[in-house]
């Protein structure tokens, strides 16, 4: 919504001085806004004073807690559920899976490999009933 000039000096010439300086010190206005508003300040020879310093705002980083947590909730992108989570996660298990055959579990991957549904009875601890 973009507001003419026009109407800005109608507005502001309705508006008393004590109005328009205090929008003026709370540093929401547009460039054409600030300019309009300090062309009727000083049309009514009200000293005109400095335009306030924005805060810069940074945006914050999420945490990876936060992201999964947003994640979970489904407050994050199909994109980042797909791609992050998929992608990456399945390479995570591989990598992980091949951490294991090299620390010495290759009988463990190889079970598993071999027999899948032996899993079960790894996860159960009921290996010793088969």
């Amino acid at each position: 919504m973009e507001i003419d000039r026009e109407r800005l000096l109608d507005d502001y010439r309705r508006m008393h001085t004590e109005e328009l300086l205090d929008l003026h010190a709370r540093g929401t206005l547009t460039e054409a806004a600030y300019q309009v508003l300090e062309g009727i300040l000083g049309e009514r020879g009200t000293e005109v004073p400095p335009r306030p310093e924005l805060p810069e705002v940074k945006p914050e980083r999420a945490s990876v807690i936060e992201f999964m947590d947003q994640h979970w909730r489904g407050e994050r992108p199909l994109g980042s559920a797909y791609w992050l989570i998929g992608i990456i996660g399945s390479f995570a298990v591989v990598l992980l899976w091949g951490l294991m055959r090299v620390a010495g579990l290759a009988a463990v991957t190889s079970a598993f490999s071999v027999q899948p549904d032996i899993r079960i009875y790894y996860l159960w601890g009921l290996s010793d009933l088969r």
